[in-house]
């Protein structure tokens, strides 16, 4: 065999492919782990300005206290989600303007009538390099994000409803004096049980069966309501578990009317003095020294409404949060051992409806309490009730948290302390709440929900 008297020299080679290569791999991997970094710091900032942009776009109203409300939520929200290294947003970098559908622009503006969308800038002015310094002499890149929302398909409200009532749309508003649901289902008109004597006889003549206006504004509509059950009850289902003669529901309400707010140019409701005769104001539904407590159902399908109690003020959600042994207890006439309930009424926000903050269903199904989707009372309508409290101010009721939507007071039934209920929602074209297609309806077609465009 032969051997080649001149080999070309190997030894060191690899060695030497490996010195030449090794700076360019440590080069990438630095730039791989410093470009990442980089970009876990832009995702950071672009959460942060999404979020307060889509918190603050909510605040606005038409008004300066609005667009200060709107930049309060902006720096607050902003804060509250956390970039790596040091860029927190400021003023200058909340941008209020109005939104052109047409051009797909954004303009600057400080008019509060106008202004219907926010802009918010945040930015890293230069996320630090490690690895990458060392390789390209480096130190850094400047990062930074943007979001533009805007307020939903509609114009930016100005607190102007165009019209009577709210804007956007109308509420219907129904009244239920418990005993209405005794008569329907046949019952005595005496409650089992510990519930005995929850309603009484009524010192007063309730409007609603003193002729008055009887029958106006009960829409024809009402084409789910069930005039009997499978029981042979005119309307309502008796709790046979309870021994009870009242019913467990009510698929009834003595007084509605359509569009109340549009009809009588209001944006709420006084509960001592309905604009109609025919309603059950809450000094007409049981007797004056009969005790009771006021819970709220459904609050936070529709948290566009005030609830005034004696002069004290709650949004419906907070006072849904009050657990029902923390609620003041009441009378109507001040003879009872709760404090004398004089001052009781509600109202809406007027863009309530332009906002998705009042929850849109049919008369038929409220009226009906056909169920929610989760087994809400009313459809999901907002529902105020007055429940009983016995002679020594202690609970004389129960209630069902599954029957609403948020909160931690539920729902009474007559057969578990209802005494008196009012209910509110948004009337409109769209499917029921309990429909398949209600939130397609509710989502595409209806209210201002914020969007991003930007």
């Amino acid at each position: 065999m032969r051997h080649d008297p001149n080999p070309t020299p190997r030894r060191g080679s690899i060695a030497l492919a490996l010195a030449l290569g090794l700076p360019i791999l440590l080069g990438v991997s630095a730039l791989v782990l410093d470009t990442g970094y980089a970009w876990v710091v832009r995702h950071q900032l672009q959460n942060r300005v999404d979020a307060a942009a889509h918190a603050a776009v909510l605040d606005l109203d038409g008004t300066e206290a609005g667009m200060e409300a709107a930049l309060e939520t902006a720096l607050r929200v902003a804060g509250e989600n956390p970039v790596w290294g040091d860029s927190a947003i400021d003023e200058d970098d909340v941008i209020f303007g109005t939104w052109d559908e047409t051009t797909g622009t954004f303009t600057e503006s400080d008019d509060p009538a106008e202004v219907d969308a926010i802009r918010i800038v945040g930015s890293a002015d230069e996320v630090g390099f490690g690895f990458a310094r060392l390789a390209f002499g480096r130190d850094g890149i400047p990062v930074s994000a943007r979001a533009t929302v805007v307020q939903g398909p509609g114009e930016a409200s100005t607190g102007d409803t165009g019209g009577p009532g709210l804007a956007n749309g109308h509420f219907d508003y129904d009244t239920t004096d418990a005993d209405d649901c005794e008569e329907e289902s046949g019952g005595g008109g005496h409650h089992g049980g510990h519930h005995d004597g929850h309603h009484g006889h009524h010192d007063k003549k309730k409007k609603h069966d003193d002729g008055e206006d009887d029958g106006e504004d009960d829409d024809s509509d009402s084409d789910s309501e069930s005039d009997s059950d499978s029981d042979g009850h005119g309307g309502c289902h008796d709790d046979e578990d309870t021994g009870s003669s009242l019913p467990d529901t009510c698929t009834t309400t003595s007084k509605h009317t359509h569009e109340y707010d549009d009809k009588y140019d209001v944006t709420g409701v006084d509960f001592f003095a309905a604009e109609e005769s025919a309603h059950v104001d809450i000094d007409e539904a049981f007797d004056g020294s009969q005790n009771f407590k006021i819970i709220v159902a459904n609050a936070d399908l529709s948290p566009g409404a005030v609830l005034t109690i004696n002069g004290e003020s709650w949004n419906v959600t907070e006072y849904d949060d009050l657990e029902t042994d923390e609620l003041t207890v009441w009378s109507i006439d001040g003879g009872g051992v709760g404090e004398q309930l004089t001052d009781f009424s509600i109202e809406f926000d007027v863009d309530a409806i332009a906002s998705c903050e009042l929850m849109p269903t049919n008369t038929g199904d409220v009226r009906a309490n056909t169920e929610g989707p989760n087994g809400e009372w009313r459809n999901g309508a907002l529902t105020i009730q007055a429940v009983a409290v016995d002679d020594d101010g202690n609970d004389d009721f129960t209630t069902d948290l599954d029957k609403s939507a948020g909160g931690v007071q539920g729902v009474a039934t007559p057969a578990t302390g209802l005494l008196w209920e009012a209910t509110f929602f948004w009337h409109w074209d769209g499917p029921s709440y309990h429909e398949s297609d209600w939130q397609d309806w509710y989502d595409d077609l209806v209210c201002t929900r914020p969007r991003f465009v930007e």
